[in-house]
Order: C-alpha cells, then structure tokens, then sequence
C-alpha cells in the first residue's frame, strides 16, 4: 500500500505552487478536469502520486527510481528541483544562459514553466515550439480519453513490453501517450503501429489515437486485423464502444481466426495463438528495456554541472596512468588540466617506446619532476598499462587521455568516494562520441549494472579512480585480446565495488577512444560483447541434438522490415524441405520486433530473436546459428530472395567430398550475376567475385566452380563444420567475415567451397558506385591476418568462362592510408570461329539481346521473353555466343564492353547503342512509340516486323529499314504437336484494361469461347475463362486442337502492317485462324488465316462444319512452308549475315535464303 501524504491547507501549498513543480495544465490534462495551482498541488499530493501521475512535463520522475510517497514528499518540499529532467529539455544550456534558473524555486524546470505559461520567449522543447508542445499534449489529452474508453488498452501487455508496472491505467495510458508510442511499444497485440502507419499512410502522431478517431477504417490495425474486412462481415460492429476490433476482441475466443487484411499476404492465425506469440515478444521486449535503462538518479545535470565535491584525503598519492603514443610532439592543451589539480600529491606515469624518441612535448613535462616516463617493448595498450601499474607505488591509480579536460576536483573529488577496497567514479560529458553527434553530449553518470554496461555504448575508464593492486592480477587485470576496448573489458569482467560522486570530472571528445592504425576502425566493442553472449562450448556441445535433415536459415535483419519480409516469405514458399528461419533482428526500433512476430504469427518454422544493439552481421549471424536446430544451416543476407528449387541442390552440393560449405548463384535484381564464388587476385589484394556483373549465360558449364571461399550473402555449411571454428568473427564489421571463416575452415579442416549453378539467390546489393567507401577497416584487417597465406591467384576459371586476364587493375579512388586493396581483373573475350555447322570458319560473336520483358517471375511470362529465347537459340545455331538481358539491365557496365552486336527487340522500351559495338534494333511492335530521331542515331541495322513501315521509315528517318517479319520455332510449333479440331474457339490474351473487340464479337456472336488471360472477369461471364495463364510449352497444342484461333493486334500494329507473333505460332501448328485485318495477311499466312466483317461472318467461320477453311491435310502443308519460311532460324541467318556485312567479313549465308 503506497502511503498518501498528509492532506495539507492552502496556505502550506504556497511554496509548491511558487516552484511550479506541479502545472495545473499539465496535470489536468491527466486528471481529465481543469484544475488551478492550488488544487492541482493538492490533489497530486493527496491522490495523483499514488495513482503515479506525473506533476509537470519536464521533471523526470521514471529516472530517479523512487516510491510515489517519495516522489511527492520531495516535490512537496522542493528537493525535486535537483531531480532529472527530461531529454525535451535542455537543462545545462537553460541555466547557462538564463539568470535566475539555477536559483528558482523549482529549478530550471520551474524557471522554465513559469516564463512559458507567462508568454515570456523559452527554448524549444525537443522539436517543438512552446506553443506547438502545448498544442501537442492537449491533443494527448484528449487522445487520453479516447483511449481509456474504447477498452482497447491492453495494460498488462504493454507493462510487459515497458519492463516495468504501472500504479493506474491512466498512467500506463499516458506513459504511452508520453514515451511508449514514440519508443515503438504497442497498446494491445493485435495493433502494430508500424503496420497501422504504412497501411493507412498515417505519419501523424498519436497513430493509435487516430485509428480509434477515425473508425479504424483507414487502414489495418496490423497484420492480423483489418477493421474494414471486420466490419463487411459484421456491421454492427461499428457502434461498437471499442469499434470493430473492440466487437472482435468481446466475440472472440481462443480459437477465433484472425482477419488480416485480404491483399496483406498474412494467413489468418487463432487468436490464442498469436496472442501467446505476441505477450512472449513483448516480454522479451520488456526484458531489454530493463536492461537498457540507466541506473536510477535523483541528480539533474545542471546539478552535476556545477557541483564542487568534497575533497578526500589530501595525503593520499595517485598515479595517473597515460601513454605516450596517444600523444602528438605538440603539448596536449588538456594536459594542463591535469597539471592543475587541487589534489597534491599525484604522479603522472606514462608508458613510452623502448629505445625510441620521447615526444619533446613529454620531455618537457618529465623535467619538471612530476612525470614518470616508464620504457615498455610491449605492443597492446593493455600490456602497456600493465607495465606502467607495475613502476606505480601509489595506492590509487586513475587513466589520463590527451582529449580529456579534467576538472580541478578530478583528484579530490574521486577521493572523497573511496574506502577500503572501494574505488570511485564521477560524471563524464563526451561531446564526440557517435551518439552524442546525433543527440547532443552524451552524459554518463553512475555505472549501471553488468548486464546494462554490457549492451550500452562501451564506456572507457575516464572519470574513475580504482584501488592500484586490484587492476595488477586477476579479473581486475587488463587484457591484450580486448585491443582498444580494454577498458570498457575490464569493467564487464571484473566485479570491483566504486562509489558515485556527484559532480562532472571530465569533459572532452570520444572519451575513452584510442588511436589506431590509420584505416581501421574499432570494432573490438562486437568482439567482446560476443563473448559474453555466445558460449561456444556449449553451442558445439549442442549440435549432436540438432535435428538430422533440417535445414536453418539465418537472417539477422536491421531496420528494412519489408525487406525481411520479403526474404523470409520466399524462402517458405520456394523451400519444400524440413527447414526453420531464424530471424535476428539485431537491435531494429523495438517494434519491428513485434511486426516481424506478428507477421509471422501464424508459421511455426519462423523465430524471431532480438537484441538490444546492432552487433552487426557477424555476431547477429552466430546467435541466429546459436539459436538454430538444424544440421544444415544457410547464411541468408535480409535483402536477398531464394527462387524456385535453390534449396535441394545447395543442400546436395554439401555431401561432396572435402565440401566445407556452397553458395548458389547470387545475382543482382536486374538477373545480372552478383557473384559466381569468390576468387584471389594476389598477397595484397581483397578478393573479388567471379563474373560479377555478367550475364548468367557466362556461368559456362565447363567452368570449375570450386572455392577458397564463398560468400554469405547466402551460404550453406553443416552445423558440425561450422561450430568447431567459432563461426563469423566479429572483429569485422560487416565484410569480410565471410572470407575469412571460409579461410579458417579451410585451414583448419581442408576442402573448399562450391558455387552451385542450379540453385539461385537474388541478392538486392546495390551496384551504385561509392558502396564499399567505409570498408577499408575491414579488407586491412583480413589482408594483415592472413598476410603471406591467401590463396594463389588463379586465373583458370576466367579463362573456362571464355576470358583472358590481361592484368589486374588497380580500382580508382584513394583510401585513407593510401594503401589500394581492390583490384579487378581485366578482360578480353577470347576471338574465336565457329567450328561446325553450316557457319563453320565464321567469326563467333557475342550477341546481347535487349528483351524488354522485366526480370524476374513476371517477366518471365512475357511473350518477348520466349521470342528473345527462340531468336538466341537460332543464333546459337549458326555458331554465335548469345546472352539476353532484360530490364533494368540493359546496360551493364563492367562487362558489356564484351558484347559484338547488340539487338534490341524494340516494342515499348528503348536502349541506347553501346559504342565499340555492332548496334541492330529490330522494332517487332508499337511502331507508333518509336521516334523517328532514334532511329537516325546510333544504330547500324534498323529492322521492322512491318513492311508499311519499313518503307515509310525509311522514307521518314534517312535510314535504310529492312522488313524483318516476326517468326515462329518449328520446335516448339508444328503440325505433329496433337489432335487438330478438338473444338471451340481459342483466345490467349490479357484483357489490356478494357474489352478486346474480338473477344466481345466472339462471345456476341455465339461461339464456344476458351479464353486465357488476366484481368477477363471484370468484362465477361467467368465461365470462358480456363485460366489467367497457359504456359507456351503448351501453346501449340492448344493451337492446334481449338476449332478456330483467335487473334488481333494493337491498333498502331494492324494499321502498319506488324503481324504478330501468334499468326506465325498458330499457323506453323496447322491451326485456323480468325484475325483482325492487317496489311499482307493473306500474302504470308495463305489459308490459315481469314478475316471477318460482321457477327454472322465471325460464327460462319466458326461453324462447326468447317465450310470455309481447307482441310486439315491443306493447313498442315502450308504450316510446314510457312514454318520454313519464317522460322527463327532463317531470321538469324538474315542478321547475321547482315552483321557480317557491317563488319567487313565475307560470307556466303545470303546464298542459303529459303
């Protein structure tokens, strides 16, 4: 029971109400009632602490850690001047720069609400003006209300996920409100404010406000509730007190399916079951958020600003411990801090090199007598320290930096502090740390518990004062393996009792942080975090449990929930095996945590793990191995997306014999190859991947793909392979951490690494310039360690692939150390013949079809797609290397300097000619889109599917272009393909937004209709359609068993003479077919083809006695001519002999036109 404190008089009040420390306006705004001063003194001191109110806006109540009877005993007497205040507002610059604010009544807090309630001009309160932030809590106010009344607030659950409990439901709410909402905690588990703000487009604040205001209608409350598919399936839940999700919480049981969104992709789950899911999330959650909080305090900073400590024992000596490589041959302007220190008697010991040069600056200081220069041959900092402890007689030793200004109590003041066996600390102010750039001086104060020091910032040793013997030998003793962080070590191993004196003892710039070699950059804060959270004994002890024949795939994820999304549903729906995803989310804002638990919800093979930090991808990746089960594990980059049938064969590779670990084929998002495995360039040199930026026809079968090293962007290794080893080091920041496991399995274990062609990876790697700026850390780091035991160089996979390695060059840019570590091969395709063949002594060239399908699964559909297949393969067959790019790649600097011919089959998409090369377009549709101008530049060879606009082109542009009608693959297209007139009419064809006249006239006219094509439901009867899509294996069959084809073209086609593609397929299969007019139908197609005038014309033709069309043995034979006539093959031998032509080179393919 929380003790009240004495009702007091009016006349008692008036010293509380003269410091402002409880604002009537603000309390009320809690209260729910409009209150003055006096009673709003009266009812927090009588009611509102206990119910854990809070008596203004800037005093921090949470941070002091106090009972409520306290708390307002110390509000009641004006000690809560002295306490916290909140980051909203800047305190030590408000007393800096305001007389009086130290003195009032209510400290700067009261100064500050007394000037803004008065109009006087005050500081901004975070980002918001005075009267925006009083705009803003009235709204929270009123938010308040809201809230509790809906019944929406889930208390216990977001207590659980705030790590802490509330005293009332209205505190919770307004914590929420206040802090929670901001800091990404939830009021209740079927409401996600990440989900709500991108559903809805919601970047308001007060988001959960604002889903209850307007209907929650607007967008869904999260992945498993869509207020709006609620309420079309029970409307009276809109007068609902808590609106539809209010109405589904109060009819739903445990086994209720959920109501995602229908277009969300979430499958329904039971309530019960995400509920369960979603409290273990939020205590997880809530459990981090204890240990992230600071130790409690009752001191505000501009407090500790200005304190002056007590002075300890003036007899006392101290050694002040300091290394002389962290100073310049200049004097250090801090060291005169030091040099004035109100204490006595100290001894500034500092470590200098054996044998070489003492700093002048040091010298200087060592002649007047108060220096100790101590001569060490030791390399670590922490051996150095060591050898320095071990010259101290003092029995106190405290740590100096060059960046460090010292205040005249540093001494004294840490010496009032200590007793026996007791050391003591002080407040810093570091101005230049990386979070302090972001959010002004980062202050640290008391030292928090282990677990808390453990995953904060790491904090150095400036401002502590520790008993000398306890740091010379054992957990107090300093360790070389911690490098730079040896101090921030030595506080998380050792258990050494310190006592906080309350005053600023330093001031300065990246406290704690040491000088390294240039171009590295400390990351020995991931090595020792790693250690403390990762028990590799136990983790390799463990893998004899895991599960045989599961298959773990890690992802630590950061931040990009889409992204993650993204990654982890293609690896459930193209991962058919027994197989687990772990997710770590590593160290995200708190609810991509809960978004991600949410989304998955309904998956028992997804878990999410998270930490408090970012530990980058090394450490995120070994917890996620940690946590894993399964006796095969895959490293899985969050921005990457696993196609069709990866996984069996990327499993399979690993039962070879000496395989340590595989990769699939890792290509970019455009379908360009990211990386084919990884090769070595030389003992100084990173190394690169194997046919980045090719396209993947280059990964030739004959080229041996095995490895010193993989990348894991997506990489499979057996559990029992990879515990042994420790997995990823964490000393690299992510890159290269890859590499160098790979090279240390290798090492330790023998074999290699394989790429895996038939299994493949999107990786959505950018390919923008610049993206490797801050990884020069990490490449030193690897060529250091393994200096003079890289692997060879080895240009033989190269040379499979079809390249000769003229030398290897150096990449541009200038690294900080001067020291260039990338380098990449130059290449030159190797000029060879066509052997055999009837193009056999003909130069083989590389052709680059430009198809301007997209890349990927709907691109894949295209029909450009299988015309640039059917055209490359009869490239092929005159001998000639053909690879096909799609959009967004057709260009692809890096390696399309390698191209002969470039052919870009032009409909809707242009493509630049690419200069050194033979540049052809051949425009097979939408003639009215392509310019006139484009045509006159650039290209060598225009050709056109349409004789009309050939001749008018070439009329038009002042370049020759040659008619090149479209074609057909006898392959795939002939008679002998299946049964001929199993009936109806066939149509194969998108809807294009609007009703297809043909389709219209065919269904007006009576036919038999099967229709295949997208988007048809929303103009004619379900009934016709057999389905959105009819692969082209089967296109032939279906041709030729319809009664009659059906076909039309674009309006700019058919008035140009473009006769599409479907004509020359239909008709090489022995179909009849029914079309539109086209210039030169009949000329080309003969029999085959028939046009119609009316209704009645269109059912004539389509009877069911065949009166108009030839027989079946007639249509046959003209599929055949037309099919030789205009087959693929006879197309490439016209362009490349017309290439050839351009080239210079004789041939004799014009004599073998049909």
């Amino acid at each position: 029971m929380v003790r009240r404190v004495e009702r007091s008089a009016p006349s008692e009040l008036q010293p509380l109400v003269d410091s402002r420390l409880v604002d009537p306006w603000y309390y009320s705004l809690q209260t729910g009632r409009s209150m003055d001063a006096h009673e709003a003194a009266r009812h927090y001191l009588d009611v509102g602490a206990a119910e854990g109110l809070l008596p203004n806006p800037l005093t921090d109540v949470e941070a002091t850690g106090l009972a409520p009877d306290a708390v307002a005993a110390a509000v009641r007497d004006g000690s809560a001047r002295l306490f916290p205040v909140r980051p909203l507002l800047d305190d030590v610059a408000l007393v800096a720069d305001a007389v009086g604010a130290a003195d009032h009544p209510g400290g700067p807090v009261g100064f500050y609400l007394e000037h803004a309630h008065a109009g006087a001009p005050v500081p901004q309160l975070g980002t918001r003006s005075w009267r925006r932030f009083v705009a803003h809590r009235q709204q929270q106010g009123d938010a308040l209300r809201r809230i509790v009344k809906s019944g929406l607030f889930d208390r216990d659950y977001y207590e659980l996920q705030a790590g802490r409990t509330f005293l009332s439901g209205t505190a919770a709410v307004w914590h929420f409100l206040e802090i929670g909402e901001s800091a990404g905690l939830t009021p209740q588990p079927l409401y996600d404010r990440l989900w709500y703000r991108g559903s809805a487009n919601a970047h308001m604040p007060l988001k959960f406000a604002s889903f209850l205001r307007t209907g929650q209608v607007r967008g869904a409350a999260g992945p498993h509730f869509d207020g709006t598919t609620y309420l079309e399936r029970r409307p009276e839940a809109a007068d609902h007190v808590g609106g539809p999700l209010g109405h589904f919480l109060e009819h739903a049981d445990e086994s209720t399916p959920t109501v995602p969104a229908p277009a969300s992709g979430i499958e329904p789950t039971e309530l019960g079951a995400l509920v369960a899911t979603m409290r273990r999330v939020a205590a997880d959650l809530g459990e981090q958020e204890r240990i992230a909080r600071r130790p409690s305090t009752t001191y505000a900073r501009w407090w500790l600003d200005a304190a002056v400590p007590e002075a300890g024992d003036p007899t006392v000596p101290v050694a002040i411990v300091s290394d002389a490589r962290e100073w310049t041959k200049w004097r250090p302007k801090n060291v005169d801090t030091v040099l004035r220190q109100e204490h006595p008697r100290w001894t500034l010991r500092v470590a200098v090199d054996a044998g070489q040069p003492v700093p002048l600056s040091l010298a200087e200081l060592h002649e007047g007598g108060r220096v100790v220069l101590v001569e060490t041959t030791s390399t670590s900092w922490a051996e150095r320290v060591h050898d320095v402890l071990s010259t101290a007689d003092e029995p106190w030793a405290c740590f100096w930096q060059p960046q460090e200004a010292w205040s005249p109590h540093h001494l004294s003041g840490l010496l009032s502090g200590v007793a026996d066996g007791v050391g003591a600390h002080a407040a810093t102010v570091d101005s230049g740390t990386g979070e302090a750039k972001d959010t002004g001086p980062l202050w640290r104060a008391e030292l928090p518990a282990r677990d808390t020091l453990l995953w904060d910032q790491p904090r150095g040793l400036a401002g502590m004062l520790f008993p000398t013997e306890q740091l010379r030998a054992g957990d107090g003793a300093f360790r070389a393996e911690a490098e730079d962080q040896y101090g921030w070590d030595h506080l998380l191993r050792s258990d050494l009792p310190s006592t906080f004196v309350p005053f600023v003892a330093v001031r300065g710039s990246d406290l704690g942080a040491l000088p390294l070699t240039p171009g590295l950059r400390s990351t020995h804060e991931h090595v020792i975090r790693a250690e403390h959270i990762l028990d590799w004994p136990l983790i390799e002890q463990q893998v004899a449990e895991r599960v045989p024949g599961r298959v773990s795939m890690l992802i630590p994820a950061f931040r990009d929930r889409l992204l993650v999304r993204a990654a982890v549903e293609h690896v459930l729906a193209h991962s058919p095996a027994d197989i687990e995803v772990v997710v770590v989310d590593n160290g995200s804002d708190r609810d991509l945590t809960s978004v991600f638990a949410g989304t998955f919800a309904g998956d028992p093979r997804v878990r999410i793990r998270r930490l408090p930090r970012n530990t980058n991808f090394g450490t995120a990746s070994n917890v996620a191995f940690a946590e894993s089960t399964g006796e095969v594990v895959v490293f899985l980059n969050n921005d990457t997306e696993v196609q069709a049938g990866w996984l069996p064969p990327l499993v399979e590779a690993l039962e070879g014999p000496d395989v340590l670990g595989a990769q699939p084929l890792l290509l970019y998002g455009d379908g360009t190859v990211q990386s084919a495995g990884t090769v070595f360039n030389g003992p100084d040199s990173i190394p690169g991947h194997l046919l980045a930026a090719h396209p993947v026809e280059d990964v030739k079968p004959e080229i041996d793909l095995r490895f010193p090293a993989v990348t894991a962007a997506c990489m499979a290794v057996r559990a029992d392979v990879l515990a042994p080893s420790r997995g990823f080091d964490p000393v690299f920041a992510n890159g290269m951490e890859d590499v160098d496991l790979c090279l240390r399995l290798a090492e330790e274990r023998g074999g290699s690494f394989v790429t895996v062609p038939a299994s493949q990876v999107v990786h959505l790697e950018s390919k923008s310039p610049g993206r490797f700026a801050r990884v020069e850390s990490n490449r030193l780091r690897l060529l250091d360690r393994w200096h003079g035991r890289l692997p060879t160089p080895d240009t033989s996979q190269w040379e499979q692939a079809g390249f000769e390695v003229l030398r290897l060059a150096v990449d541009a840019g200038l690294p900080q150390t001067g020291r260039r570590t990338a380098v990449k091969p130059v290449l030159r395709r190797r000029a060879t013949v066509v052997e055999s063949g009837p193009a056999a002594g003909l130069p083989r060239l590389r052709w680059a079809i430009k198809n301007p399908a997209t890349w990927g699964p709907l691109g894949d559909v295209w029909g450009d797609t299988f015309f640039a297949g059917d055209l490359a393969h009869a490239l092929r067959h005159w001998g000639q290397e053909v690879v096909v790019d799609r959009r967004p790649a057709f260009q692809r600097p890096g390696s399309d300097d390698h191209d002969d011919v470039t052919l870009l089959l032009r409909g809707r998409v242009p493509c630049a000619p690419l200069q050194g090369a033979t540049n052809v377009v051949w425009v097979i549709s939408h003639p009215d889109e392509v310019p006139v101008e484009e045509l006159a530049h650039g290209y060598d060879l225009v050709y056109a599917a349409g004789v009309p606009w050939a001749e008018h082109m070439s009329a038009t542009a002042g370049v020759e272009v040659r008619p090149l009608l479209q074609a057909t693959n006898p392959d795939r297209f002939r008679p002998s393909v299946g049964a001929a007139d199993v009936g109806g009419a066939l149509f194969v064809g998108n809807t294009r937004g609007h009703m297809r006249q043909i389709v219209g006239d065919a269904i007006e006219a009576g036919l038999d209709l099967r229709l295949y094509g997208r988007g048809w439901e929303a103009f004619i009867d379900e009934s016709h359609v057999a389905a959105t899509y009819l692969d082209n294996v089967n296109l032939a069959p279906a041709y030729r068993a319809a009664h009659v084809v059906l076909n039309d073209h674009w309006e700019d086609m058919a008035r140009n003479g473009f006769l599409s593609n479907r004509l020359f397929d239909a008709a090489a299969s022995g179909a009849r077919i029914v079309s539109d007019r086209v210039p030169g139908l009949e000329e080309i197609f003969g029999p085959s083809v028939q046009t119609y005038d009316s209704l009645e014309d269109l059912s004539d033709l389509a009877s069911a006695d065949l009166h108009r069309w030839p027989s079946q043995d007639e249509l046959d034979a003209n599929a055949v001519a037309i099919a030789s006539r205009h087959s693929f093959v006879e197309r490439a031998r016209v362009l490349l002999a017309d290439v050839l032509d351009v080239r210079g080179v004789a041939h004799s393919l014009h004599e073998l036109a049909r």
